[in-house]
Order: C-alpha cells, then sequence, then structure tokens
C-alpha cells in the first residue's frame, strides 16, 4: 500500500466475506492505511467500510464512495512520491523512470521528494534513473538540484524540449502528465 501516498483509496467489505479471508485482509491493510496517514498527513487519503454481517454483495452500501471519490481530482505531478516495488515491477511511477524494470527487485523503494528547487531521492536509486519534469512540479527556468542518497546528483538548469514532450506523449498519451522536460541522473 507504500504507492497509494497519492491516490485517495477506498476499501468496501462485506464482514461475513470471508472467502479467502477477504474480511480480515481488508481489515488489515485499513489499519495499514491509518498508520501510514498519521505518520504522513499529505498522503494515504482514504475511507475503509467494513459492514459487520455483509456478505460479498453489500446492500449498495458501498454506493458511497462514489461522491466520496467524486471530490478528489488526479495530481500527475505530485510532490512526495513512495514507489515500492511489488513482484511484477515497474519501470515508471508518477515523474520518476528507472532504465530497467526488469533489473528492479521485489521491495525496491524509492522516495522522491521536491522542496522549492531541490528534488531529494532515496532508497534504491538506480544509475541511469530519470525525471520527467514539468513546471507544475518546479520552475524549469531556474536551476534545479537533485540529492540522490545524501550526495548532489546534478545541479544546473534543465531545458524544456519539444523532444521530451513528445517522448512522454508517446509512453502515455495523457496531456496533464507529459513531461516538459527530461533530466537522466548518471
Amino acid at each position: 500500500v507504500l504507492g497509494l501516498r497519492n491516490l485517495p483509496f477506498a476499501i468496501f467489505m462485506g464482514g461475513a466475506d470471508d472467502a479467502y479471508d477477504r474480511n480480515k485482509i481488508a481489515a488489515d491493510k485499513t489499519a495499514e492505511l491509518d498508520r501510514l496517514h498519521a505518520a504522513d498527513p499529505g498522503g494515504y487519503v482514504h475511507m475503509s467500510r467494513i459492514y459487520p454481517g455483509l456478505p460479498h454483495w453489500m446492500d449498495r452500501k458501498d454506493a458511497e464512495a462514489l461522491p466520496w471519490m467524486a471530490g478528489f481530482a488526479r495530481d500527475p505531478w505530485p510532490k512526495r512520491i513512495v514507489w515500492r516495488q511489488d513482484d511484477v515491477t515497474h519501470d515508471r511511477f508518477y515523474w520518476l523512470r528507472i532504465p530497467d524494470a526488469a533489473a528492479a527487485k521485489a521491495g525496491d523503494e524509492i522516495v522522491a521528494t521536491v522542496q522549492g528547487q531541490a528534488i531529494t531521492l532515496t532508497g534504491a536509486v538506480p544509475a541511469g534513473m530519470t525525471l520527467r519534469l514539468s513546471d507544475r512540479l518546479l520552475d524549469l527556468d531556474r536551476p534545479v538540484q537533485v540529492i540522490v542518497n545524501g550526495w548532489t546528483a546534478y545541479s544546473g538548469r534543465v531545458a524544456r524540449t519539444g523532444l521530451a514532450i513528445e517522448q512522454s506523449l508517446l509512453e502515455r498519451a495523457d496531456l496533464p502528465s507529459a513531461a516538459t522536460a527530461i533530466l537522466r541522473l548518471r
């Protein structure tokens, strides 16, 4: 659930829905999300309902999720990302890209934080990590500093390019998440 930091998430379960221990797993995940949100109030927004006595079919009580979810808008440029690789690894998460998803291991974790013009990366940050940047994340007219596990990996301006926009849209045809600059770390 660590990757859910920037995604409002809902869990709905009938309390009597015990096939595969679903009701117990839902309660455990709810408790985990509660702990994560308490430790990081800017993230892990969630709603959880485990309806006592109800089976898999919850008599449409889960419809309360719709107005709750309607209150949120997706942010493709969050200032804090927690990316943990699961058993199926991925090469991209929000504005981060690793050079080879196959080289990632389950459990690898990267935390990325933007504060002003500084990007701080901690964890299993591989060589060749790519940062997909936008003015929605930081001011590309000013120098950017990137700190990886305590050392300065980059300091300077990052140019906006048409190629960055084109590559970004070819990867995912999603205009709001299109990068205008790309910075590949060594």
